[in-house]
């Protein structure tokens, strides 16, 4: 379990948004064009360089078939 510790001690709202694309069998760019943004700006969300905004949690759960409450899940396992 010590290997789920640490993994799960890197996931941030960047990496979940890039595990749920690729699960949901999509590019950048069809992902980037059902939520109406251009694809340089979805890859700035993925990489984490843009924070998502609620809104765009929405968009995004909802184009990925999610609850928007993906993208604001507490890391419990960091100390504060």
């Amino acid at each position: 379990m010590d290997w789920y510790k640490k993994a799960k001690k890197n996931i941030n709202p960047a990496k979940t948004l890039k595990i749920m694309r690729i699960n949901a069998g999509l590019t950048q760019a069809q992902l980037a064009q059902k939520v109406g943004l251009a694809k340089q700006n979805y890859n700035s969300l993925e990489r984490g360089a843009w924070p998502i905004s609620m809104l765009m949690s929405k968009k995004l759960a909802d184009a990925l078939g999610t609850s928007y409450l993906m993208f604001f899940r507490e890391n419990k396992s960091r100390s504060p």
